[in-house]
């Protein structure tokens, strides 16, 4: 909308108004903006010719909510993903003063999810922890969509060694997906390492992603309650006593 207002502005004088408001860099980057917008206009509007890359354009430009514009999205099918992958990479759509506002890679990630697009897992995954919160809560939510594979990359991602950022991105994962005995056994496993004990952090992701402690589980849970830092150990006498 800002984009639309200050093109209009610009259409009525019959002049480019960002020289007078800007200048240097802030000027060319406006300039870029309109750029761009006026070539996902353009592709938009010849839909027929190349159908791919105008439903990317329709995309970053949609104003629907995120998850309207990925269902409306979707249904090119597969033959989408490469493009939508390419738009996540693209670092200017996450400048909201640039077309889409700043939101297109979290639509695009939606879109990746509801194709269950299983090339795009890791890149999906390597999102989670980037301080986007849209498209990170986008690609978390894209993970859980594209199910099975998605889970067993998180698990095996849950117990690699050593302990990296993906450990943690994993248990952020693990949170969204269904809390049955696989999972929390992986996740007590983890709780059992002393490295993960000794790393606040990971350990609180950890414990937040145990919805419900089964009763064949509580003995080990328990078990690491005075072996966790007192913040952890807070979070797990919370979920004990909801049990």
């Amino acid at each position: 909308r800002r984009i639309n207002t200050l093109m209009q502005l610009e259409e009525s004088l019959g002049q480019n108004l960002a020289p007078y408001l800007l200048q240097g860099a802030d000027a060319e980057k406006v300039a870029q903006s309109i750029r761009l917008y006026n070539a996902l206009r353009e592709q938009v509007e010849n839909k027929d010719k190349v159908p791919l890359v105008a439903a990317i354009g329709e995309l970053i430009l949609s104003e629907d909510e995120p998850e309207l514009a990925a269902e409306h999205a979707a249904r090119l099918g597969p033959e989408l993903i490469p493009y939508l992958i390419q738009l996540i990479r693209t670092a200017v759509l996450y400048d909201p003063l640039f077309p889409g506002y700043g939101l297109s890679p979290a639509k695009a990630c939606l879109t990746l999810g509801k194709l269950k697009a299983k090339e795009a897992i890791k890149l999906l995954f390597g999102i989670i922890g980037t301080e986007n919160f849209d498209t990170e809560s986008a690609a978390v939510q894209a993970l859980t969509l594209i199910g099975e594979p998605a889970r067993a990359f998180c698990l095996s991602q849950l117990a690699a060694r050593p302990i990296t950022k993906n450990n943690e991105r994993a248990a952020i994962v693990a949170s969204s997906l269904d809390c049955d005995d696989e999972l929390v056994n992986a996740l007590i496993t983890q709780l059992e390492d002393k490295d993960v004990q000794k790393n606040e952090s990971l350990a609180t992701y950890m414990v937040l992603a145990i919805a419900k402690i089964p009763a064949h589980f509580k003995a080990r849970f328990k078990h690491l309650l005075p072996l966790v830092p007192e913040s952890v150990r807070h979070e797990m006498t919370t979920i004990l006593k909801s049990c």
